[in-house]
C-alpha cells in the first residue's frame, strides 16, 4: 500500500484529511486479522483504511448536506440522518448492513435489502474476506435491485456494529455506484426521525 497526503482541510472542529493510495478492492486485509479487537476498534480501522484509499471522511457527516436536496454525491459519503430519511422517502434503496445477530436482536427494516460485507467477499482462505472481482460481485448486487440509477443509504447499527456500512459503502463507490451514502449515527438516528 502506497500512501501519500494529498490534503488536509479543518472544517470547524472536526479534520477532513485526503490521502491517495493504490490500495484497491481486490487489496484487502485478512478479516482474521481483526478477530480479537473489540467492534468499535474494528469500526475504526475500517474508517481509517477507507480514509487512506483516498476517501475523505470528517469525523462527522457532511454539514452541507442535511436535506437529500443538498447531497452532492461526489463528495458526502456520510449524511445527516435527515438527509438520508429524505432520499429514502424519494425513493432510495435502502441497505441493513447489520449483521444477523443485530438483526435478530432489533429486528429487520422494513423494505430494506439485507446485505453484509461478507456477501461481496471472498469466502475462503487464502484470500478470504477480500473483495469479489466486479463481474461476481454485480450479478449479486443487481440480484438484489441495486442498480447505478439508484440512490442507496447503507444503514447499520452505530453502536454494536463492526462499521459493516462503511465496508459496503467503499465497495460500492469503487465498483461505480456513485449515489452510495450511509447514514450518520446509522439506524437508531434514522429510527427517531420516523
Amino acid at each position: 500500500m502506497d500512501m501519500t497526503i494529498r490534503s488536509l482541510v479543518l472544517e470547524g472542529r472536526a479534520p477532513r484529511i485526503g490521502v491517495h493510495c493504490k490500495l484497491t478492492p481486490s487489496e484487502s486485509f485478512p478479516m482474521s486479522a481483526f478477530f480479537p479487537l473489540q467492534r468499535r476498534t474494528v469500526g475504526a480501522l475500517f474508517a481509517a483504511i477507507a480514509i487512506g484509499c483516498g476517501v475523505a471522511l470528517s469525523a462527522h457527516a457532511s454539514n452541507t448536506a442535511v436535506t437529500a436536496a443538498s447531497v452532492e454525491f461526489a463528495r458526502d459519503w456520510v449524511v445527516t440522518p435527515q438527509a438520508a430519511f429524505d432520499l429514502i422517502k424519494q425513493g432510495a434503496l435502502v441497505i441493513d448492513a447489520r449483521g444477523s445477530d443485530l438483526k435478530r436482536k432489533n429486528g429487520e427494516i422494513k423494505g430494506a435489502v439485507a446485505l453484509v460485507w461478507q456477501d461481496l467477499a471472498e469466502p475462503n482462505l487464502p484470500t478470504k474476506g477480500r473483495p469479489l472481482p466486479v463481474e461476481q460481485a454485480s450479478k449479486k448486487l443487481q440480484a438484489l435491485g441495486v442498480s447505478k440509477d439508484r440512490a442507496i443509504v447503507v444503514v447499520a447499527d452505530a453502536v454494536n456494529g463492526w462499521g459493516e456500512d462503511g465496508r459496503i459503502t467503499w465497495l460500492l463507490r469503487n465498483w461505480g455506484h456513485s449515489r452510495v451514502v450511509l447514514a450518520d449515527g446509522g439506524l437508531a438516528a434514522l429510527e427517531k426521525l420516523g
